[in-house]
C-alpha cells in the first residue's frame, strides 16, 4: 500500500471520529498523523513479511533443487561404485576359471598321450591287447577356452592328433589281416607319429604358459 492511500484512508477514518467527538478539528491533525503512521508501519511491516516469506520460499525452492540434485549424484556414484564391483567380481571369476582350466588342460593333454602312446604300442607289436579310446577332452578344452590364444597351436595339435589315430588304425587292420611285420624299422617309423603329436602338445603347453603369465600380472 502506497503512502498516498495510506494517508486518504487515515484522513476518511479520523473524520469519522472527529465527527462524533467532543474534542474537535484541532486533534484532526493528531489523529490524521497518528493513524497514518499505524497504517504505514502496518504497509511495511507487510511488506517485509511478504518479501522475507518470498526469500524463504526461493530459499527452499533451492535447497529442494540442490537435494535432488545431490540424489542424482549420489544414484550415480552409486551406480558407478556396483558397476565396478561388478566388473571386478565378474574379473576375478574369468581369471579363477581360465586358470582352473589351464590345469585342467594339462592333464588331459598328458592323459592324451599317454593313451594314443599305449595305442600305438599295442598296435606296433601287434600285441593281443585291448586299445584305450581316447576322450578327446584336451581338443574339446583347447577349443573351448583358448581358441582365439592358441588357434594355430590347436590346429596343428589337431592335425597331429587325426595323423596318428589314423596309423593306429591303420596298424591294427594290418594285425587283423596278417600282412603286418614287426621290424624295428617298423617300430621306429611308428615313432615319428608320437614324437610329432608330442612336439603338437608341448606347443599348446608353452601357449597355456604364456596364458598363465598373463593372468598372474592382473
Amino acid at each position: 500500500m502506497s503512502i498516498k492511500s495510506s494517508f486518504e484512508m487515515a484522513n476518511e477514518i479520523a473524520e469519522l471520529i472527529i465527527s462524533k467527538s467532543f474534542w474537535g478539528n484541532e486533534w484532526f491533525a493528531f489523529f490524521s498523523l497518528l493513524l497514518v503512521g499505524l497504517v504505514a508501519a502496518f504497509s511495511a511491516w507487510g511488506a517485509t513479511y511478504l518479501s522475507t516469506k518470498s526469500q524463504n520460499a526461493a530459499i527452499r525452492s533451492d535447497f529442494k533443487k540442490a537435494l535432488k540434485n545431490l540424489e542424482k549424484q549420489t544414484s550415480a556414484v552409486k551406480g558407478i561404485e556396483e558397476s565396478i564391483s561388478h566388473n571386478f567380481i565378474e574379473k576375478r571369476e574369468m581369471l579363477k576359471i581360465r586358470r582352473a582350466k589351464i590345469e585342467e588342460l594339462y592333464l588331459a593333454l598328458t592323459l592324451d598321450l599317454e593313451q594314443l602312446s599305449y595305442n600305438l604300442r599295442v598296435a606296433s607289436l601287434d600285441a593281443s591287447k585291448d586299445l584305450i579310446i581316447p576322450s578327446g577332452k584336451a581338443e574339446m578344452l583347447a577349443y573351448l577356452y583358448f581358441k582365439v590364444e592358441l588357434e594355430k597351436e590347436i590346429e596343428y595339435f589337431s592335425d597331429q592328433r587325426g595323423v596318428l589315430t589314423s596309423r593306429i588304425r591303420e596298424l591294427c587292420e594290418e594285425n587283423m589281416n596278417r600282412t603286418a611285420f614287426i621290424t624295428q624299422s617298423r617300430i621306429d617309423h611308428n615313432l615319428v607319429y608320437i614324437s610329432n603329436f608330442n612336439q603338437a602338445k608341448r606347443n599348446i603347453e608353452i601357449g597355456l604358459e604364456n596364458e598363465m603369465r598373463k593372468l598372474t600380472s592382473y
